[in-house]
């Protein structure tokens, strides 16, 4: 499940947070972390500048 995450697009997440029972702030900080997580890892990679 791990590696699968970052390659879900938000809105999938989005879905599947809100039918696993999370409340919409619980979402979209999730959503939130995942972009900058996202965002880092991009950052982070080499030859991705």
């Amino acid at each position: 499940m791990e590696e699968l995450i970052w390659q879900t697009d938000s809105q999938t997440m989005v879905s599947y947070l809100m039918e696993t029972g999370y409340d919409e702030g619980d979402v979209t900080r999730v959503v939130q972390i995942l972009e900058e997580t996202k965002k880092v890892l991009h950052d982070a990679t080499p030859g991705n500048h």
